[in-house]
């Protein structure tokens, strides 16, 4: 979401006859700030491709791409995943590009587009399937062409490197989410930065939780600040216990072991051992982050799902307290969400228990 164009992924739809081929809904906000349908777009009656599981829209350009990590590449009846790029004329959308890694065969069962982040000239890829650990590759336009630059992975197996993805606005610093990984115990999970020194992309740090549990699966999604210097790392916790969200910052803002965990968000409604999924979806605009918590009791309601949005203390410095809660957004079942300075939307993966909804927030005054 831009303020203008909103773009929805729904990658379970039906194009008839077959299920989960998935489709992208454009929504324009015309007169009156009424968002309107504008355009689908779709791969046609292609099973299983889940396209529009993952979407990413260029900051500053009539730009997005939309990753479908399920479909089959042209030369491979794997399932390795490609990811298309839409361009708006003025007028209308069009595809721009097709994009899948230039080695096919080592990608197969990648999932090449479960995550995705633009910025610039940029487009980042997540795939966490990729030989079994994830890789996360990187793209560059060039002449009108999408061209692999680099190919970041990790050497142990079931890491899921790549499931989640984020970019600083400069395109020189990089946020990965591995939930699969084990440095803190299995399946605890981590979120890897990476910073680009000009030729290469060179790994800067490794986010954990000192004191973490198996399963914490932190990494399931990332944030990262438009400067560069503030993470977020959200976990996706499956084993009955409420999940939570680490805020890192950058000490240096150089190369090195200078990141330092400045908060631990949890969700301030939860009950006792409930399983509130809190931290499944985060976004970060300036101060202010929004976390998504989809099976959290709202109103009384079990699973009805809650979206959070928390801002930086006025006058307090970020090792002090960093966060403080500012306002409670409810809707049932949240795994996603999407934040820029004036706009807020969350998703609703099973309004009704039917298709699907996505809700539109605006912010009426920027005042503290």
């Amino acid at each position: 979401a831009d303020g203008t164009f909103l773009i929805v992924g729904a990658p379970l739809t039906i194009v008839t006859p077959t299920i989960n081929s998935g489709a992208v809904y454009v929504f324009q906000a015309l007169l009156g700030g009424v968002f309107t349908q504008t355009a689908t777009m779709n791969l046609g009656a292609v099973a299983g491709a889940e396209f529009g599981t993952a979407i990413a829209t260029h900051p500053t350009s009539n730009v997005f791409a939309v990753g479908a990590p399920a479909v089959a590449h042209g030369k491979s009846s794997s399932a390795v995943g490609e990811v298309y790029v839409y361009t708006h004329n003025g007028l209308t959308w069009s595809k721009s590009a097709d994009i899948a890694p230039a080695s096919v065969s080592s990608a197969s069962k990648s999932k090449f587009g479960s995550s995705l982040a633009m910025t610039g000239d940029l487009l980042v890829v997540g795939a966490p399937g990729y030989a079994g650990a994830g890789a996360v590759f990187v793209f560059e336009l060039a002449g009108g062409t999408w061209t692999e630059r680099h190919l970041l992975t990790q050497a142990t197996s079931g890491d899921l490197f790549g499931t989640a993805v984020a970019v600083d606005a400069s395109g020189a610093m990089l946020l990965v989410g591995a939930p699969g990984a084990s440095d803190k115990g299995s399946a605890a999970g981590a979120a890897v930065v990476f910073r680009y020194d000009g030729s290469d992309w060179l790994e800067d740090a490794r986010l954990t939780a000192e004191g973490s549990d198996s399963g914490d699966l932190l990494g399931s999604s990332v944030a990262l600040s438009d400067d560069g210097v503030t993470a977020v790392a959200g976990t996706n916790r499956a084993s009955g216990a409420a999940g939570f969200v680490l805020v890192f910052e950058d000490r240096a803002g150089a190369l090195g072991d200078t990141w330092e965990g400045v908060a631990a968000l949890y969700e301030p409604d939860a009950a006792s051992g409930e399983a509130n999924a809190f931290g499944t979806a985060v976004a970060l605009v300036g101060s202010t982050l929004l976390v998504g918590a989809p099976t959290a009791t709202a109103f009384g309601v079990p699973s009805a799902g809650t979206a959070y949005v928390f801002e930086q203390s006025p006058g307090l410095s970020t090792s002090a307290s960093m966060v403080t809660l500012n306002t409670t957004y409810v809707a049932t079942s949240t795994p996603s969400v999407v934040f820029t300075p004036h706009t807020m939307v969350v998703g609703e993966a099973a309004h009704d228990l039917t298709g699907g909804m996505v809700l539109v927030y605006r912010r009426l005054s920027q005042a503290e």
